[in-house]
């Protein structure tokens, strides 16, 4: 009897270690069940992370390449403006040239006394001026325009190496 008493003890503490075992695995049976949930959750907000910046980097690439392709077109126009105002100096200064020899020779040739050559020369001034002045403002503006040149060529080499 003593050895059915010794294992009916037994058993019971089999029984009471088995219901504690039950009980901790209820608990984290609860436990995985909430980690779980946790990371669909987890999982879901990564995906809608990987979406955006998979977006971003979509509208970034867009915008950079919008960038290079405006400063490409104002490149080009930068040097068309260039060119034309370079034509005009050079065409100004060429007709400025052509036309103090022609009077010169006009003046040379002919027979004009004193005071008209003097009224004469006084307009040649006043025309040479005024073309001396265009010119000045032709030559700032090619300046201005070649700084701007540099300022984006400038500008188009930093965002090309970044």
């Amino acid at each position: 009897m003593e050895k059915f008493q010794m294992e009916a003890g037994q058993l019971a503490m089999l029984v009471a270690a088995d219901q504690v075992e039950r009980k901790e695995l209820l608990v984290l049976k609860t436990e995985l069940s909430h980690l779980n949930t946790t990371f669909q959750g987890l999982k879901w907000k990564h995906e809608l992370l990987l979406q955006s910046l998979q977006l971003a980097k979509k509208e970034r690439n867009e915008c950079t390449s919008k960038f290079h392709s405006n400063i490409y077109e104002s490149q080009q126009q930068n040097e068309l403006h260039n060119l034309f105002l370079e034509k005009t100096f050079r065409s100004l200064i060429e007709r400025g040239e052509r036309q103090t020899a022609t009077l010169s020779n006009v003046l040379m040739r002919g027979n004009f006394d004193a005071e008209s050559v003097k009224n004469i020369q006084a307009q040649i001034t006043n025309v040479l001026q005024l073309k001396a002045d265009q010119i000045s403002k032709l030559d700032g503006k090619l300046g201005r325009a070649k700084q701007i040149k540099e300022i984006l060529e400038s500008i188009l080499k930093t965002h090309v190496k970044a």
